[in-house]
């Protein structure tokens, strides 16, 4: 388990090596490293898990995304800032940035190749950029309210999006005119969307807890339903194409199957049901790592259903010492993050975490 002094809002997993990043309500972006092994070595303070490698306070505002480029050497970041960056992993610095982004506030980010990376605010609009030429080479507005999630399958050259406005959009990227299809308004807050069973079905969150399958090429209405979720499903990930981890506000992660829709297993619960904001998977599928509004980051072991046994606590600055690390970084105006939460109805206050750091040795750790 991560723990910092500020929300999380999104994490991504390395493509290649154990490593996480996070993007914080503060706008600071971090990067761990984390064990699959399960282990705390303390006794001469080596082989620490969970080791902070950098911290990046490039964006002003909430940063709202976080994901590795497909080589792993760059980490992409988009903030309600506007603004869109890339942080070089080697260093920790800020290698490019495009500081007015979008006209709105940054909600999602996904890269789907070497060289594009889709973005999407909280007016709807989608944009996909070529990193090469550093210059917006499609845009997208067929939603009007906040873009939840993406999802890309590389094979079709599609982008999925889903929205605030309770519709669906799929867009082939060779057809820029237009998209390749729109839902008609599932009369529900759309929050998060994986494609699965070899491309055939997507399934789609809802504010409600209901999850909606839509058969590939059938984009206009679901084909079927999945209710049980008892709060928003606010994230979903792929597991395998039968299975997909999900992230409720209710605060529990789990496991479902998809035809048969049925609940497999729960993974874990965050503390005190404070909503999972994102899960990702590990890439060699062994770790499952949430984030929630209790200020952690915590791993959950897919090998077994038991939480990975990894409670080495990191803290974002030493609990002690350097002034400079309480100034004005550390009174960052949330406001807009608030607003962003209360328009999806989640209205879970969100608490400071209070809990304190056990001993002397772990406040060593930058």
């Amino acid at each position: 388990m991560i723990i910092f002094k500020h929300q999380v809002l999104d994490i991504s997993f390395h493509p290649h090596g154990n490593l996480i990043a996070s993007g914080l309500i503060n706008g600071s972006v971090y990067l761990h490293t984390y064990s699959n092994e399960f282990k705390i070595q303390i006794e001469g303070r080596e082989d620490k898990v969970n080791k902070q490698l950098f911290k990046n306070n490039f964006h002003k505002e909430s940063c709202r995304g976080v994901q590795f480029s497909v080589d792993g050497n760059l980490l992409f970041t988009a903030s309600v800032d506007k603004s869109l960056s890339t942080i070089e992993i080697e260093n920790g610095k800020t290698s490019a940035s495009f500081k007015n982004a979008h006209s709105d506030a940054i909600n999602s980010l996904k890269v789907l190749t070497e060289n594009l990376v889709a973005t999407g605010d909280d007016s709807g609009t989608v944009k996909i950029w070529d990193i090469r030429q550093r210059k917006v080479s499609i845009k997208y507005k067929e939603n009007v309210d906040f873009i939840s999630d993406f999802d890309y399958v590389d094979s079709k050259n599609a982008l999925l999006a889903t929205s605030g406005d309770g519709c669906l959009s799929v867009f082939d990227l060779r057809k820029p005119n237009k998209p390749l299809g729109l839902s008609e308004n599932q009369d529900d807050e759309l929050l998060s969307v994986a494609v699965c069973k070899d491309n055939k079905k997507v399934i789609v969150g809802q504010q409600s807890g209901n999850i909606s399958v839509f058969t590939w090429g059938q984009f206009l209405d679901s084909t079927d339903r999945f209710p049980g979720h008892p709060s928003s499903i606010d994230t979903i990930k792929k597991l395998t194409e039968d299975t997909l981890i999900t992230g409720s506000s209710d605060g529990i992660v789990r496991v479902i199957s998809i035809l048969p829709n049925k609940f497999v297993s729960v993974l874990g619960e965050h503390e005190e049901n404070f909503p999972v904001e994102k899960v990702d998977i590990s890439c060699d599928k062994k770790v499952c790592a949430s984030c929630s509004h209790e200020n952690t980051v915590r791993f959950w072991s897919l090998e077994s259903e038991d939480e990975v046994e990894n409670t080495v606590q990191i803290e974002e600055e030493k609990v002690q010492g350097d002034n400079e690390d309480s100034n004005s970084e550390e009174e960052v105006d949330d406001q807009t993050e608030k607003k962003r939460k209360r328009r999806r109805k989640l209205k879970f206050q969100v608490k400071t975490n209070k809990k304190k750091i056990a001993n002397d040795f772990f406040n060593d750790i930058d």
